[in-house]
């Protein structure tokens, strides 16, 4: 099992790994891990190539900080990276010894792009905030419309930000660092069109020219009116005319209200006059897209539970997986329900890192000592033996099991729910286990006094009679689900072979 000690992401604000400006490679993540058994380190990372042109190989070092202040410096050097532009890349777990660490830095120190190299020439520093757009709620209804309707697919992350221009870079409106792109790296958002959409003349334009052709078309569709109107007074129109266009205006009429329901519902009465049927999809589009901006701004006012669930409602997979991560990289807190969910959900589809923030989080964390005390949790056995001390005759020895669970993923849930078993398999001469099923049994851990699963505990105890005459060796196994979570192996130091 690991623990992660140290963390830095940069989708996290104020938690950002270093940077050096104009660099085309970019540290997205960056942990130390220790091995809970072993108590060894692991440095791990993932790197993201933000220019326009595809790595060959990259150099880095990464310095790591002890509780006494105290620096251990590794250099990491990747000769075929092959990292296309614009993706990320996971470093290979790389151990970093034994200690405890209080921070930890991995910066680029050279890297390689077809013929040509950029070398590190100044000191990183912490990534540059992202500069904020300051619109008022009516300009800011326009751009989500003007964004939406030029193709920009993540709107609610860029759009109260605006682009920032560097010598060597760009931060695109969602916050993220580019390098010779046109386009951003992470939310694929058009540098041209959100630059063009900043601007509140240029928005009040856009709305000034959206009232007109609405005004105009509401101008259009009583001058339509009218003549049906005329038409029927000089007795010229009949009902199977008149009275189709009459349902046809009244139900542009409702969707240009906002009433919805009611116009698609005019329209499918129409069945096939005219364009009816096209106009009670697109009718329907748009209620959708009405319903996604009302989620989202819910979203954007904190209230990502139920923003959330009407984007799943509404299938918006893309805006509702955003805004799930978004909740949930910023409020790591165990005992946070909607985090676990979140992330629950997230990791089951391999959505960004959150696989990896699931088991930071809710990784089970299961501590197993073996030995023949059913009150002794300190003293762990690695050999036990099946001839009794006395007489000297071979029994069918018992040991306990001490389990204690640190960590898992029930936050703020009752110990009912929990379902962990013992398991006891021996170990064959091919090395293959086989399962004494008569062991197998449903663990009762007793709660904390907060009452959630960190520090239950349960103590129990294991006959290890069917492990004299089956083989040497057997595994005490923790399980949960049929995964096995904790494990210790015995080696009987008087088995007997039949």
């Amino acid at each position: 099992m690991y623990k992660v000690v140290c963390r830095k992401d940069a989708a996290v604000q104020g938690s950002a790994p270093r940077w050096e400006q104009g660099c085309p490679l970019q540290i997205q993540i960056l942990q130390i891990s220790r091995d809970t058994e072993s108590s060894e380190l692991f440095l791990q990372a993932r790197i993201r190539n933000i220019s326009d042109r595809d790595i060959a190989a990259y150099r880095l070092t990464a310095e790591i900080t002890h509780d006494d202040n105290t620096k251990d410096t590794f250099v990491i050097e990747v000769l075929d990276a092959d990292l296309p532009a614009g993706e990320t890349q996971d470093l290979s777990p790389k151990s970093v010894g034994k200690g405890t660490v209080s921070d930890t830095e991995l910066v680029a120190l050279s890297v390689q792009q077809g013929d040509a190299t950029w070398r590190s020439c100044a000191k990183p520093s912490g990534l540059p905030r992202r500069t904020l757009l300051e619109l008022p709620d009516e300009l800011r209804i326009i751009r989500r419309y003007a964004l939406r309707k030029a193709g920009v697919n993540q709107v609610n992350k860029v759009l109260d930000g605006a682009v920032r221009d560097e010598d060597n870079f760009w931060i695109c409106a969602c916050g993220q660092a580019n390098v010779n792109r046109k386009t951003c790296c992470s939310c694929s958002s058009s540098k041209e069109i959100l630059r063009s959409l900043e601007s509140a003349d240029k928005l009040r334009e856009l709305g000034e020219a959206q009232g007109r052709q609405e005004a105009k078309s509401r101008r259009v569709r009583f001058i339509a009116a009218a003549s049906v109107v005329a038409v029927t007074m000089v007795g010229v129109a009949v009902p199977q005319v008149i009275i189709p266009q009459i349902k046809y205006l009244q139900a542009h009429s409702a969707v240009d209200n906002g009433d919805y329901d009611r116009g698609i519902a005019l329209f499918r009465e129409l069945g096939d006059y005219s364009d009816a049927a096209g106009q009670a999809k697109i009718a329907e589009w748009s209620k959708r897209e009405q319903l996604i901006q009302d989620a989202l701004e819910a979203i954007d006012g904190g209230d990502y539970e139920h923003g959330v669930e009407q984007l799943v409602d509404l299938e918006a997979t893309g805006e509702a997986n955003e805004a799930m991560y978004a909740y949930a990289s910023s409020h790591l807190n165990y005992d946070d329900q909607l985090t676990f969910t979140y992330l629950h959900e997230l990791s089951g589809i391999g959505y960004r890192d959150a696989a990896d923030l699931y088991e930071q989080l809710y990784g089970w964390r299961v501590s197993l000592i073996v030995n023949m005390d059913e009150n002794d949790w300190n003293t762990d056995l690695s050999e036990y033996t099946s001839r009794d001390p006395q007489t000297g005759l071979v029994g069918n020895p018992s040991a306990y099991a001490h389990i204690r669970v640190d960590n898992g993923p029930f936050a703020d849930l009752s110990l009912i729910d929990t379902s962990l078993e013992l398991a006891l398999y021996t170990i064959r001469e091919d090395g293959s286990l086989f399962e004494l099923p008569s062991a197998r049994r449903t663990l009762y851990l007793h709660a904390a006094e907060s009452g959630s699963l960190n520090g239950a505990t349960s103590s129990e105890s294991i006959s290890l009679a069917g492990t004299v005459r089956t083989g040497t060796q057997c595994v005490v196994a923790i399980e949960h689900e049929g995964e096995v979570i904790a494990s210790k192996t015995l080696t009987n130091t008087n088995a007997l072979n039949y």
